[in-house]
This record gives C-alpha cells, sequence and structure tokens, in this order.
C-alpha cells in the first residue's frame, strides 16, 4: 500500500474512498498474502486514512448520508474549480492513438507518435510512462507532446502508456525488445554480436542484416568488420550500416552486398558521415578538407545549390557501398554528385542522376572523400568561369597595351614642347641668340673696316 499511494502522490491523483467507515475489516498480511484470522481488526476508515491523507483526498461515509456527503464533496470540487476561465474557443481533446505494437532491437532508441484528437485541440499535452521500466525507459528531455523517445534496455516485453492531460484520455501499445528483430522473412535488425552469425546461417531466409546504432557508436572493431564482410562476401548476403540521431530518426546508412566487395580485410576507421558539411562546425583535418572545398563551390558560384557530404573515413572501402544520407534537397531524380579533387582544385562528376526521395539522397560509392551533391553542373560551372577569367584578363591585357602605347606616343609629344615651370630651356635659347646676334655684329664691323 505505500509504493501505491507514493506514486498516487507524486503523479498528483486525489483519491476517495467510498465505504463505511463504522464497519471492521480483518488486518491484510503481506508476507501470507491473506487475511489474518483473529481478532486483529481494524476500522475501515482508518484503513484507507493513510491513503487519503497523504494524497488530499477524502473518505465518504456510506450510509444513509452517503448523499449528503457526496454533495458536499461535488460542492466543494466545483468550488475550486470555479475559478477556472474557460476560452470561447477552447477545443477539448476527444481521444489519443498510437500506433501498433512494435518490436525492437536491445540496445537501441526510437520514437513514437502520438495523435491527439481532434488535431485542433487546445490542450495537446501528453504523460507518458513505461509498464516496466527494466526493460525500457522514456527520455524525457526529448519527448514532447508529439512523440515519445524510448530506450530499449533489455530482452522482454512492456507497454508504452500515452495519457491526454485535458480529458484524461489514454491509450497503449506494446514493445517487444529482442537481439534479433526480424523486419520481414529477408531482413532482420539486430546487436553486432549477432550479424556474423546470422549472415552465416545458410539455412536460413535471411538475406539481409541491419546493424542499428546512435550516431556516438560510428567506429567498430577492426576484427568484428573484417568478419562481417567476410560473412556477407562468402554468403552472398547484404549488410546495412544504419546510424540514428539521439531521437531514434535515420541520418544515413552504408549498404554493401556480397558481390561487391573486393577485399573484406580494408578497414573503415569510422562510418560517421557529415552531411550539409561546414568547416566553422570541424576541426582540424576535417575542418581543412572542408574549407577546401568550401573555397572549390565559392570559385565557380555554386555554394548556394550544393551541399558538401564528409566522409570522416579517408580512402578505399571493403567494395561499393550504397549511402543514404539525409539532406536538404526537394525530392528529384537528377541531382549531381561530385568528386572534389584538392589535386587539381576541380570537381568531378561521379553521377548525374542521384536520387532523392523523401529527404534522403540514395548513391554509391568505392572510395571515401569529400563529395558535393549539387543541383547546377559543377564541372560546366567551373568551365565558364575558367572561360569569363580568361577573356577577362586578355581584355585587360589589350586594354593594357593600348594604355601603354597611348601613354608612349603623349610622352615622345611631350618631350619636343618644354615643359611648365622648366628654366633651363628658355635660359639655353636666350644664350644661342644673344651669341648669334654678337657673332652677326662682329662681321658687320669687319666688312665697314675692310672698306
Amino acid at each position: 500500500m505505500a509504493d501505491v499511494i507514493d506514486e498516487l502522490k507524486a503523479k498528483g491523483i486525489r483519491t476517495t474512498v467510498v465505504t463505511h467507515k463504522g464497519d471492521k475489516t480483518s488486518t491484510w498480511d503481506d508476507k501470507t498474502e491473506s487475511y489474518l484470522r483473529d481478532d486483529r481488526y481494524i476500522l475501515l476508515e482508518d484503513e484507507y486514512k493513510d491513503l487519503t491523507e497523504k494524497t488530499d483526498g477524502k473518505i465518504i461515509d456510506l450510509t444513509i448520508d452517503f448523499a449528503a456527503e457526496l454533495n458536499d464533496y461535488a460542492s466543494e470540487i466545483i468550488a475550486k474549480t470555479a475559478g477556472t476561465e474557460v476560452p470561447d474557443d477552447y477545443v477539448g481533446v476527444t481521444g489519443v492513438e498510437l500506433g501498433d505494437d512494435v518490436s525492437i532491437p536491445t540496445d537501441s532508441v526510437y520514437n513514437y507518435p502520438v495523435t491527439v484528437k481532434p488535431v485542433n485541440a487546445t490542450n495537446k499535452v501528453i504523460y507518458w510512462s513505461v509498464e516496466d521500466e527494466s526493460i525500457a525507459t522514456i527520455n524525457t528531455e526529448l519527448t514532447d507532446e508529439k512523440h515519445c523517445v524510448v530506450n530499449a534496455l533489455k530482452p522482454g516485453t512492456t507497454k508504452l502508456i500515452a495519457k491526454s492531460a485535458d480529458g484524461g484520455y489514454t491509450a497503449y501499445f506494446t514493445i517487444t525488445i529482442a537481439d534479433v528483430v526480424s523486419k520481414d522473412d529477408s531482413s532482420v535488425t539486430t546487436k553486432v554480436d549477432k550479424v556474423v552469425d546470422i549472415l552465416s546461417d545458410t539455412e536460413s531466409k535471411t538475406t539481409k542484416a541491419v546493424l542499428r546504432s546512435s550516431e556516438d557508436k560510428t567506429e567498430i572493431d577492426a576484427d568484428t568488420l573484417k568478419d562481417i564482410f567476410v560473412a556477407t562476401k562468402d554468403n552472398n548476403k547484404e549488410m546495412e550500416f544504419n546510424f540514428v540521431d539521439e531521437e531514434g530518426d535515420d541520418l544515413y546508412s552504408w549498404t554493401f552486398k556480397g558481390e561487391n566487395i573486393t577485399d573484406a580485410s580494408k578497414t573503415i576507421t569510422t562510418f560517421k558521415i557529415n552531411p550539409d558539411a561546414a568547416s566553422k562546425d570541424l576541426e582540424g583535418k576535417d575542418a581543412d578538407a572542408v574549407k577546401k572545398v568550401e573555397e572549390g563551390l565559392a570559385a565557380v558560384k555554386a555554394a548556394e545549390d550544393s551541399e558538401i557530404i564528409h566522409f570522416r573515413h579517408e580512402g578505399e572501402l571493403p567494395g561499393k557501398a550504397e549511402i543514404k544520407v539525409k539532406v536538404g534537397f526537394d525530392d528529384t531524380g537528377d541531382m549531381g554528385l561530385y568528386y572534389y579533387n584538392p589535386e587539381t582544385g576541380k570537381f568531378e562528376l561521379v553521377n548525374a542522376k542521384v536520387i532523392v526521395k523523401d529527404g534522403y539522397a540514395t548513391f554509391e560509392i568505392e572510395h571515401c572523400s569529400d563529395y558535393v551533391l549539387s543541383k547546377v553542373d559543377l564541372t560546366k560551372t567551373a568551365e565558364t568561369e575558367t572561360k569569363a577569367n580568361t577573356e577577362t584578363k586578355a581584355t585587360e591585357t589589350v586594354a593594357g597595351a593600348e594604355e601603354t602605347k597611348a601613354e608612349t606616343t603623349t610622352a615622345a609629344k611631350d618631350a619636343s614642347i618644354p615643359k611648365t615651370g622648366d628654366n633651363a630651356a628658355p635660359a639655353a635659347a636666350a644664350l644661342a641668340a644673344v651669341m648669334s646676334a654678337a657673332a652677326d655684329a662682329v662681321a658687320f664691323s669687319r666688312k665697314k673696316n675692310a672698306r
């Protein structure tokens, strides 16, 4: 009883008990789970005293004055709520709906949406609870009125319960947690230590294993990865590494087919992908690598129409991988995927027909580096920009040559004209004139004497 009282008090549930106060009852023995058979009787009003007092409740005596007491109690409740004003446009809740029963793998995170009816209800606050918190818990920081984020702890079955604050409408469904969860006959989601066994089971109908992990678990032991890729290749099956955010929503996935694996020994240091990457959000060599791509996009004026997809792993993969990554583009079937070559500083087309559906782009790669998803043709944009720059430089060169020629001609003309403020030329001219006049005078004198 004490646990029940504590729980009711914690949830703010007021308890009212209707009983015969004067009647006696046998004392219940928790150890033997039975009523004691001796004279140890207690009054019913004392039996429920703790329950009602600690939850701010009330005992109504089921006697001849029951109607009067009930009326007083109702009047008390009405008095406490009389001051509450309900707006004219207030829309009350009429029901709550959850999805179907689900099965999820151990150590995973999932979120479950809830539907409050009607859709325009004023108060959509939902109180969430799990029947058995040793099997699953609720992430209260991420859970809100629209969905509940659940952490799967261990194999078992429990119920996820949603209760509306307005009206107290309740809905629930069953969650089954297991180490291996079948999507259908051909695909299962499991833990990392179960993958190899599933892929190696030749008698099973399973052709694909899915490892679903949070984004903080993108690094997997090299030996474990090698065993997974060997099992995938040898049994010609599929292996998907699926990574989700803290709320359980898909971020990106890597899928390898056995027929495409060429070297199972090649190690993937990390499956981490930065979609719509920005150097300001990264550090070290990752920031430096993305910065070069940003500069390349800026040079061809295509930054607004493109997204950089940065792979933390560098180098070749064990084989061709299908990548599915969340992007910020609308659905299309002709998005371009480009590889940025840091040595040449140019964009190289990888795939001109990348499909974007429901906010996710899907494409294949064999080598991890920095890629760009773009709505424009980056190769043509680069050529156009280069051509424009060349023409601009040529125009500037011709203009420069004409200007130099003009300056040379002007300088030549200027050289024949005395410059304003230059005293040397006039002085020289005056001296020459004086000397010429003197010479003429001497010659005239000689001529006169000779006569």
